[in-house]
């Protein structure tokens, strides 16, 4: 096991696998180690996975990891429920944060917070309040129809 430098978990194990047919896959390895996809850091021995990679935001060369920043606007009073995406907006990839409560946000205040725990990069570009969250079968937030209904209906 180890973690490559923006985060993400390589697996190894003698019986592994050591690729794909064809060009299938291709990028999926890195020496004899397994790219998974998660990103994760290791505490006290132990290995705690927080996002995904394909979900990281990338902005001024800064990995920006959604679950950290939905962490940090959790506790604030008023938002009940928060997801951080991302849009590319006149090629330049943007923070966006969906959120249900039960009172309008400031991004300002919000920004504010977000800069204080974890710096200037974090900043939102836009807010947007929603009367309920989509869910899919499992009850999950249906992020791929959050994505859709912003391109659809905000145009943001």
């Amino acid at each position: 096991l180890r973690l490559d430098d923006d985060g993400e978990i390589q697996v190894s194990v003698p019986w592994m696998f050591l690729g794909y047919a064809g060009n299938e896959g291709q990028g999926q390895f890195s020496e004899l180690y397994y790219k998974t996809g998660d990103l994760g850091c290791m505490r006290e021995g132990c290995l705690f996975i927080n996002g995904r990679k394909k979900d990281l935001i990338i902005r001024g060369g800064f990995n920006i990891n959604p679950n950290d920043v939905q962490e940090c606007l959790q506790g604030v009073e008023g938002v009940s429920e928060n997801v951080v995406l991302s849009r590319v907006h006149n090629g330049e990839e943007q923070i966006v944060c969906c959120y249900t409560g039960s009172r309008e946000q400031d991004i300002h205040l919000l920004n504010e917070r977000l800069e204080g725990a974890m710096g200037k990069h974090y900043r939102l570009d836009y807010l947007v309040k929603l009367t309920e969250m989509p869910k899919n079968l499992n009850g999950k937030v249906d992020r791929q129809k959050l994505q859709e209904m912003l391109e659809d209906d905000y145009k943001i």
